[in-house]
């Protein structure tokens, strides 16, 4: 999903973009994007994802409780605006974030879910020509090129995985820490009995 999502971008070796959200999906769009050629800056306003971001190494990190993200993607654009983002957190602040964050003729692809209604001004994509896009499932053709990416490419998309689980802790330790906005959980594996 983190690949088709920066992929329904047309994130090009060389593009500035915009993830907001470092969660599983938002921490694997990064990797795949730097991996692509592309300058990544993550905006992340939970502590434990902000250090799992750090730790990567692979964006520029933005807190928008503390970092006008907006004007700090147009100081880092030459005024332009960056040229994709990736909605990763289906928060309304950060799906605002990005109509303004991008570039006219810029990308934004909606890949968190957002479970209520979310205001925008159409007319903005309208007048700065933007696209705007959402992701519900990828093509499973992508497959083979991911594999190949992670095996000989080395996109260590292990590094995301923040925890291995047995079956029986899936509720207590995997789902309801994941959901947590302070959870300290990104990506949780769970071992089959």
């Amino acid at each position: 999903m983190a690949a088709y999502g920066v992929d329904r971008g047309n994130v090009r070796p060389g593009d500035t973009i915009l993830i907001t959200g470092a969660g599983p999906i938002g921490a694997l769009a990064a990797l795949y994007a730097e991996n692509l050629g592309a300058r990544v800056y993550v905006s992340e306003l939970n502590p434990n994802r902000q250090k799992m971001m750090n730790d990567l190494g692979v964006a520029t990190l933005l807190d928008p409780t503390k970092d006008d993200v907006i004007a700090a993607m147009k100081d880092a654009t030459g005024g332009i605006g960056v040229d994709a983002v990736i909605e990763c957190s289906g928060n309304e602040r950060a799906l605002q974030t990005a109509i303004k964050a991008v570039r006219s003729g810029g990308y934004v692809v909606q890949t968190g879910l957002h479970t209520k209604p979310a205001s925008i001004e159409p007319m903005e994509l309208a007048e700065r020509e933007i696209t705007y896009t959402g992701t519900w499932c990828y093509p499973v053709t992508d497959w083979p090129r991911i594999i190949d990416l992670i095996g000989r490419r080395g996109l260590a998309v292990e590094k995301v995985v923040s925890s291995t689980i047995n079956m029986d802790d899936i509720v207590t330790k995997g789902f309801e820490e994941l959901v947590s906005p302070t959870g300290t959980e990104t990506k949780v594996l769970v071992r089959g009995h």
